[in-house]
């Protein structure tokens, strides 16, 4: 998985990795894997975390299984960041070809679990060029990416005949917005 240049620590990438795959237990091992971290740097930084209660532990015979405690307050909000952090090297390569990019759903309510998928909505007038962009991006993703693409006028169509859609796109969060669609509004 490719992370954020603001997700630095071992514990960072570790409370991102549970994050994204909230209701999933998994052994420290697994995570080392999962995460091409060092294990012992995993092993330290999972008991960190799970004595600061960010993630809770159980033992089943002689392994330790950890993950994310959701009943902290701030689970949602760490769910939240996790999936905008996750997705930041995805809307990089996409400045430039398209003119707004939101994410919207559960990946912005914080309540998705480990099989939901990210909506992502996108206005460009370079849909198959994104198409290939979001899936490439996908294939290293921990989860399914749902990119809803259209042009501004296609856009203009859909808000027009499903406002209840268009409403829902309207909580989400600007991941970025070119200059050209700022004008545009």
């Amino acid at each position: 998985m490719r992370y954020s240049t603001a997700i630095s620590t071992i514990e960072q990438k570790a409370l991102v990795f549970f994050c994204l795959q909230p209701g999933r237990q998994f052994h420290e091992r697994e995570v080392a894997r999962e995460t091409r971290l060092n294990p012992a740097s995993v092993h330290r930084a999972l008991k960190s975390l799970a004595k600061e209660g960010f993630l809770s532990s159980e033992r089943k015979g002689r392994m330790i299984f950890y993950e994310l405690d959701e009943s902290r307050p701030l689970a949602r909000g760490y769910k939240i960041a996790a999936v905008v952090f996750s997705l930041e090297p995805l809307v990089e390569k996409l400045r430039g070809i398209t003119d707004l990019v939101v994410l919207y759903g559960s990946s912005i309510r914080g309540d998705y679990l480990a099989e939901s998928d990210v909506d992502l909505f996108i206005l460009t007038s370079h849909e198959d060029e994104v198409f290939d962009v979001v899936i490439d991006f996908g294939r290293g993703f921990t989860k399914e990416i749902k990119p809803v693409i259209h042009s501004l006028a296609e856009w203009t169509n859909v808000e027009g005949k499903n406002p209840v859609y268009a409403e829902e796109i309207s909580r989400g969060v600007v991941l970025y917005q070119s200059e050209y669609y700022g004008s545009k509004i």
